[in-house]
């Protein structure tokens, strides 16, 4: 796999629980242009034109945050025209890629298609990404007078005389739906080839996976495809002479929602990107209703799934390992896009670009770190023990070895240095000041190197932090969570009765509160350990 940047893609459909069940498109044109300033590849956007009662066959989804499936949704659930909206977006856009998915092309005629998919690619300077589907509601199709059982063979044509469109007029075709001769079809797309074009669905079957090899410019599932899938794939691609590494592959940040009323976590979701990345996925969507209930919050939380991992680091220096993400705010390791002058990179290639590593990972993850790769070099351990969220571990429980301890048993070769474990990201990012500043911070160490812990406190000063030195590896005890210098002295007091999209911005936009390098060992001498 390459150490190409993840893309990040909002799904605008199916957010209507942001607001109250209404299709506020202007809303939704607002939250493309949030996207693209936050760093977003792509937004996303479906359609049908009409549903019937066999959409809710399956019955109605327990949490309305939910992807709409078939025969599960509310037939009254709002699908504006999916080409109008993106239209209004590439109006206010610049970059960002338009993805016009689950175009019911068998709905229209294909010439008329071509026409509306030509005109938004021109109007697009070449960002738009269609996916052409058949869908699954007859009901859909009756209500229209398109015969249901005929719809993958329509389909097979648009693309037959979309391809005919884009070359040179005049135009001519004969076939049992759809028949002309000699037609000027003009203007055409932006690229002579026209649209990008994705495919996909619940399974890799014969009519998805040969529409794909022959047209296909992205593969985007249903779900995750199974390996005997991928298999077929990559052989397919390759009896037809087509690289299967060109081939975008869009995958998820599946959302596991509490109960039927809450959203889901971010950091997890966000924790299945590297796994992905792993097997050739690209291209990630995210639907932001998911996980937040403000509609007024889309923004920040683009901002926050576009958060790097360490941004706070010099970006020259920045190799995070990009493992399984902390689901918990403290520490939200599965952000994925890099900052500027930064790449992403697999496990291995971060470990073994800089002399200082800074391994920001879950706890029960910490023997994943790959140990001949950071052998011989400065390891940060930012990592607390949440048993919570990483199970309990006996020796931890125990009160010794402390979790630093357990990571430096581990990486038996390499120089381990608590650090940066007792401050949110955000404080992190936003409270740093210069050498000598009157209400510059600082932070704890704890390392058995003392060269290592050397290195540690410079890497803190350019930062912007002062260093203060708590001992050994098992005297970091003393800055871990339920201690006294653990998040809470950097942060004002939260107010009372926020609700959760209140909080959110409260955490983000609060500055944090200066801590001292005197307050600091205060904090740390008043600390008092149970063993």
């Amino acid at each position: 796999m390459t150490a190409t940047t993840p893309r990040m893609l909002l799904v605008l459909s199916e957010n209507w629980t942001l607001t109250g069940g209404r299709a506020d498109l202007p809303r939704a044109v607002r939250w493309a242009r949030e996207a693209e300033d936050a760093g977003f590849d792509a937004v996303m956007v479906s359609e049908h034109i009409v549903l019937g009662p066999d959409a809710a066959a399956a019955g109605l989804m327990g949490n309305r945050r939910d992807y709409a499936l078939p025969g599960n949704q509310d037939p009254n659930t709002p699908w504006p025209n999916s080409l109008l909206l993106l239209a209004a977006i590439a109006s206010v856009t610049e970059r960002l890629r338009l993805a016009a998915a689950a175009v019911l092309a068998p709905l229209r005629h294909p010439l008329l298609m071509a026409r509306e998919l030509g005109t938004l690619d021109l109007l697009s300077e070449g960002r738009l990404v269609v996916q052409p589907t058949v869908s699954w509601s007859r009901d859909e199709y009756d209500a229209l007078g398109v015969p249901f059982g005929d719809r993958g063979r329509l389909l097979d044509e648009h693309l037959e005389i979309w391809a005919k469109a884009w070359g040179p007029s005049p135009i001519s075709h004969a076939s049992e739906h759809y028949s002309f001769k000699d037609v000027w079809f003009e203007p055409k797309a932006y690229r002579p080839e026209g649209p990008r074009l994705w495919f996909g669905g619940r399974r890799l079957h014969g009519p998805v996976l040969r529409r794909l090899v022959r047209h296909g410019h992205g593969f985007h599932p249903l779900g995750r495809p199974t390996p005997e899938d991928m298999r077929l794939l990559e052989e397919a691609l390759a009896a037809a002479g087509r690289d299967p590494a060109d081939l975008e592959m869009i995958g998820g940040t599946p959302a596991v929602f509490p109960d039927d009323r809450s959203p889901a976590d971010l950091g997890a979701a966000l924790a299945s990107i590297p796994e992905q990345r792993e097997q050739g996925f690209k291209t990630f969507c995210i639907k932001p209703n998911q996980f937040i209930d403000d509609p007024d919050g889309v923004g920040a939380f683009c901002r926050d799934v576009m958060r790097p991992d360490n941004s706070r680091l010099p970006r020259d220096a920045w190799h995070a390992l990009p493992q399984r993400g902390d689901p918990q705010p403290r520490c939200r390791t599965a952000h994925v896009a890099p900052p500027p002058h930064a790449r992403a990179a697999t496990t291995e290639e971060a470990a073994q670009s800089g002399d200082l590593v800074v391994a920001t990972v879950p706890l029960k993850a910490y023997d994943r770190l790959p140990v001949a790769a950071l052998s011989g070099k400065t390891v940060i351990d930012t990592m607390n023990y949440y048993p919570d969220r990483d199970g309990r571990l006996a020796e931890l429980d125990a009160g010794e070895p402390t979790s630093s301890a357990l990571v430096q048993r581990h990486l038996a070769g390499s120089r381990v240095v608590k650090a940066f474990n007792n401050i949110d990201f955000r404080r992190l990012e936003t409270s740093a000041r210069p050498s000598g500043a009157p209400d510059r911070s600082a932070l704890p160490i704890a390392g058995d190197d003392p060269g290592a812990k050397a290195d540690v406190a410079r890497l803190l000063d350019t930062l912007g932090y002062d260093a203060v030195d708590i001992g050994t590896l098992a005297d970091s005890r003393r800055s871990e969570p339920g201690t006294p210098v653990y998040v809470h002295p950097y942060m004002a007091p939260r107010p009372e009765g926020l609700s959760q999209e209140e909080g959110h911005r409260w955490f983000f936009e609060t500055p944090g509160v200066p801590v001292s390098a005197d307050r600091v060992k205060e904090l740390i001498d008043a600390t008092t350990i149970e063993n």
